[in-house]
């Protein structure tokens, strides 16, 4: 039976008097504790308090903020990832049917004056900016994005369209609502997954469309003033809107931002543990209680196991991680293995949308409890603490999967907690 405490006033929430061994509050410190070892090699963006986009250098990391409101959303872990777009800023004269262009006329996201202008001309037909073709892997997932802003003549209906030709695989048609609202219309078509829409301030919103590559055909990746749905005639009215940061990336959601001149540019990961002595220090390998506060990277079932947090000996035979459980909106802990035996099942609670969340995992001796936003698991009664773990890592499972988020913070206590503490701590 789920456990489960309502409290009327914070009076009533009982906090722990122990203090955590470990407390990672990446959100408001906006700095690596010292026994973090963190390594990136290659530059990568984020957004700052100021709502920009800022780039980071090699090894350094990224403290992200909300583009809108700026509130801190913590340290940035992300996997590797590619922009497959060249000249990403730049709109090239090949790249569009029934419309013009001007570079560097619009202050763009990251403070610069480095927007293009499209405009419609006045010949009949279809009329696009941006095109970007790709040859796809069998079954992979790819996002194409862009940072779009309504130009003074995008007329009453404010309507662009995402599109990923040849067939019309997948469209998303984006709507521009004034300084508020990028409201986006998804028809999934034969293959597309999602799409949606974030704003930056300044008029200024990231859209972007999720799509399974059904087959290895090339497609092109399109942005295209819309009236009257797609593919119809028409005389162009001299329509415009504003066009930067064009991205096309394998996976399943928008990552970051990535610039690319003459040639497509890779992200590499960033990879963020703790080790050795660093971690033995204030990891107590008979008993303990684990904190994370973070929010997912995309709505909807999970694509693939983004991990959020793994500990282990550098084998699986001594293993404890939470991640997203593939095809459903489940976030579970993986289970407590020991000796190479799983001693708990997976438990798990439902995180369908990118709202922040908290999650708890106690453990000891015999007893295994999981938690998120105040609603804990039953509790395993039947486990054996593993007898030596080594490392931890942060936002990723030292193969791959990673968390893809901001993560605002962790927090390790020596010692078992009791439930009401553990409900506190994730409300």
């Amino acid at each position: 039976m789920t456990v489960k405490q309502v409290f009327n006033t914070s009076a009533d929430l009982d906090f722990p008097t122990v203090l955590p061994t470990l407390d990672l509050d990446f959100a408001n410190s906006k700095t690596l504790d010292p026994r973090i070892t963190f390594t990136r090699a290659s530059g990568g963006s984020y957004v700052g308090a100021d709502g920009l986009i800022k780039y980071a250098g090699v090894n350094e990391a990224r403290f992200d903020h909300d583009p809108a409101t700026g509130e801190s959303l913590g340290l940035l872990i992300e996997g590797s990832s590619t922009n497959l777009v060249v000249n990403s800023q730049i709109i090239s004269l090949g790249s569009g049917e029934g419309s013009t262009f001007e570079n560097n006329v619009g202050i763009s996201p990251d403070g610069t004056n480095t927007m293009a202008l499209i405009t419609e001309n006045t010949s009949n037909g279809e009329h696009y900016h941006g095109d970007v073709a790709l040859t796809p892997t069998l079954g992979s997932f790819y996002c194409w994005s862009a940072f779009v802003k309504a130009g003074p003549n995008l007329g009453v209906t404010k309507k662009i369209l995402f599109r990923i030709a040849a067939g019309n695989i997948a469209t998303a048609l984006c709507t521009i609502n004034g300084q508020f609202a990028g409201n986006v219309s998804f028809s999934p078509g034969s293959q597309g997954v999602s799409a949606g829409s974030q704003y930056y301030g300044n008029g200024i919103y990231r859209f972007w469309l999720v799509w399974r590559a059904d087959s290895a055909s090339t497609t092109v990746c399109r942005i295209q003033f819309w009236k009257n749905g797609v593919g119809s005639v028409y005389v162009g009215e001299e329509n415009n809107f504003y066009l930067w940061g064009r991205q096309l990336e394998e996976g399943p959601f928008p990552t970051s931002y990535i610039p690319t001149t003459t040639s497509t540019r890779t992200r590499q990961p960033d990879q963020t543990q703790i080790v050795g002595k660093n971690f033995s220090d204030f990891y107590n390998l008979s008993e303990w209680t684990l904190t994370v506060a973070t929010k997912r990277n995309y709505s909807g079932n999970f694509i693939f196991f983004p991990n959020l947090l793994r500990i282990n000996d550098a084998t699986s035979n001594n293993n404890i991680g939470f991640y997203g459980a593939r095809g459903s909106i489940q976030f579970t802990n993986f289970g407590v293995i020991s000796g190479g035996i799983n001693y708990t099942p997976y438990v798990a609670a439902n995180i369908s949308t990118t709202s922040p969340f908290k999650m708890v995992q106690a453990l000891k001796k015999n007893m295994s409890t999981f938690g998120v936003n105040g609603i804990l698991t039953p509790t395993a009664t039947s486990v054996e603490v593993p007898p030596r773990m080594t490392r931890m890592g942060i936002g990723w499972d030292f193969s791959g999967q990673y968390w893809g988020s901001p993560i605002s913070r962790i927090s390790y206590y020596p010692k078992v907690l009791p439930n009401s503490q553990l409900i506190s701590l994730t409300i």
